[in-house]
């Protein structure tokens, strides 16, 4: 029997499949600020240098019109060092806000006169506050018991996501875990939803400490303000850096809902992506505005992501339109 193999020619078309993606950058209005300032022996640098960056905290709610509230708490619970100890005198201790209470008494809100140098009075503190820092509770007591008592009255809004920063260069003390802390703080903006809370951390991120301003008190690492800060998607900045604004930059980022990262719906050709704000013309992937890269997403899993630069941002109500061909969504593929 004779096989006869027959070739065929069809004519036919390729799909390439495309697909566009569209955000919103979509700030919150309002947001409350809670900055736990570490006030013992070994924090007077890291103060300074705090002190010296308001405009760059303050950033990216004045980029979004946001109704900002900042006040600042310590780690002290309890009973302050005696005077004395590390040469501490008792006119020394009144920028020790006690158990939770705001200091100044002050909440830094859009308008308030000053705002630079009063920022820069209230962060520090001093170094005359507890050893045994308790940041996690201490915040606590400055959202409730010193809420309810009316110490703190006005700072905490039922309507305002919530955004606490830590500023430590120990270990936090607090009787609770990280997560305990996490759910009551949750809880307290239940109206809002569970998901408007955020920590972020200033603190020693290694056991090396290199850089770190003085010898003879070496940080330890603050473990336990990072779990927090993992745990609700903020910011862990180290606080051995010689350089603060970058760090400060990222805190009020994280603190203003601003977005700098927006997650594609697929896996793209990474040379075929084209960004465009508000419709305007495509932003050439080389202009420094925005990259491609795989970005770790809620779940911990990296997913294809197109990232602004922080000086860059989308401003406030901008959409973000994304066109790309479908691929396999490596990096190296980018900006061909």
């Amino acid at each position: 029997m004779l096989l006869t193999l027959l070739l065929a020619c069809q004519d036919y078309d390729v799909a390439v499949l495309d697909r566009t993606d569209a955000f919103t950058q979509d700030p919150a209005d309002k947001v409350d600020i809670l900055l736990v300032v570490d006030n013992s022996a070994s924090m007077m640098p890291y103060q300074n240098k705090l002190s010296q960056h308001f405009s760059a905290f303050i950033q990216y709610f004045v980029e979004a019109n946001t109704d900002y509230h900042i006040g600042v708490t310590s780690t002290t619970l309890g009973e302050p060092l005696p005077p004395g100890t590390y040469d501490c005198t008792v006119p020394q201790f009144w920028p020790v806000p006690e158990d939770g209470e705001l200091a100044g008494p002050l909440i830094i809100a859009p308008g308030t006169p000053n705002a630079e140098l009063r920022f820069e009075q209230l962060v520090q503190l001093g170094t005359c506050g507890s050893g045994a820092e308790a940041g996690m509770a201490g915040a606590l007591a400055a959202l409730t018991e010193r809420v309810e008592d009316g110490s703190n009255a006005g700072f905490l809004r039922d309507d305002a996501p919530l955004s606490i920063i830590f500023v430590s260069d120990e270990q936090d003390s607090s009787l609770l875990s990280p997560i305990g802390y996490a759910q009551q703080f949750q809880d307290l903006k239940r109206k809002v939803g569970r998901d408007s809370f955020v920590a972020s951390a200033l603190v020693s991120t290694t056991e090396a400490a290199i850089g770190c301003d003085d010898p003879n008190f070496p940080p330890n690492v603050g473990s336990r303000y990072m779990e927090l800060a993992e745990l609700t998607g903020g910011v862990i900045g180290d606080i051995c850096s010689s350089d603060f604004e970058p760090i400060v930059q990222q805190l009020g980022l994280a603190a203003s809902s601003l977005e700098n990262t927006f997650y594609l719906s697929q896996d793209p050709n990474a040379g075929t992506l084209e960004v465009r704000i508000d419709e305007e013309e495509p932003i050439p992937c080389d202009a420094g505005i925005w990259y491609y890269d795989r970005v770790p997403g809620a779940d911990g899993d990296e997913q294809p992501a197109i990232v602004f630069y922080d000086e860059t941002l989308p401003p406030p109500s901008a959409t973000i339109s994304v066109y790309y061909e479908y691929g396999g969504g490596a990096v190296e593929d980018f900006c061909p």
